[in-house]
Parts: C-alpha cells; sequence; structure tokens
C-alpha cells in the first residue's frame, strides 16, 4: 500500500481527501480486473467464437493490461507480493539520488537568474496586467 503523508495535521472526525480518493480508485480497478475476468469467463463458456471471440480477445488483453500496469507501478515503490524481484522498490532505495537530481534540475531549468529573467520578460507581466486592468468587461463590473 501507498503511504500518503500530509503536512497538515490530521482532525478527529476528519479524513485525508486524497486518501479516499486513492481508495475508491483502486476500487475501481480492482472492479475492472474482476468485470474483465468475468467477461473472459463468459466469452469462453459461450465458445469464444463470433462476437464472443471479440469479447474474449479484449477480456484478455485488459487482463494482461492491468496486472502490467499493476505490476510496473507496484514495482516503482515496493516489492511486488513481497518479493525481492531485482529492478524493483527503485524509488526507495534511489530517493537520495532522484532528490538530486530533481534538486539540480530545478535549479538549472527554474532558478537560473538568466532564465528566470527571460521567462519573465517573455511573459511581460506588465503589459498583461495593464491589459487585463484595461479590458471595458473588468471595467463596468
Amino acid at each position: 500500500m501507498i503511504h500518503m503523508h500530509s503536512t497538515r495535521p490530521s482532525h478527529p472526525g476528519s479524513s485525508d481527501p486524497r486518501r479516499e480518493r486513492l481508495h475508491r480508485l483502486k476500487f475501481m480497478a480492482a472492479g475492472l480486473l474482476v468485470a474483465s475476468g468475468t467477461a473472459l469467463t463468459i466469452s469462453q463458456v459461450f465458445g469464444g467464437e463470433g462476437g464472443w471471440e471479440w469479447v474474449h480477445a479484449f477480456a484478455e488483453a485488459a487482463i494482461v493490461g492491468g496486472l502490467a500496469d499493476w505490476f510496473a507501478v507496484v514495482a516503482l515503490f515496493r516489492h511486488p507480493m513481497g518479493l525481492p524481484i531485482p529492478h524493483t522498490a527503485i524509488i526507495p532505495k534511489s530517493k537520495e539520488r532522484i532528490a538530486d537530481g530533481l534538486a539540480i534540475f530545478v535549479r538549472d531549468h527554474f532558478l537560473d537568474p538568466r532564465m528566470l529573467l527571460e521567462r519573465i520578460q517573455s511573459f511581460d507581466p506588465a503589459s498583461r496586467l495593464a491589459g487585463w486592468l484595461r479590458d471595458p468587461q473588468r471595467i463596468e463590473h
């Protein structure tokens, strides 16, 4: 399970809406996987021919894709099913290296004074604000 930390203090009786959304999305994903399995089973029972062949192929692809996506996402953060598979739990193992790389990227691409000046000049905030203030629809309200 992904552990999400909030910088805001939790209040008794309230819950984190991100956790609730994550729970709903996990439930929905599991439901879609079960629906795909059901469709696969039904298509197999009806012979998997004609239109059922399409249902079978779609359900099979949905199951394989869903499981592959689950494994890929889980493998980034932990060892799937607790198995120490190589090249899994990449983010916890590399979080310092990832953080350093991200810090360098932000420094070089967003905080460099020359780059900041270029971005501000191309954005031209003063002209944009003046145009917004001169807009007749805003003046009337």
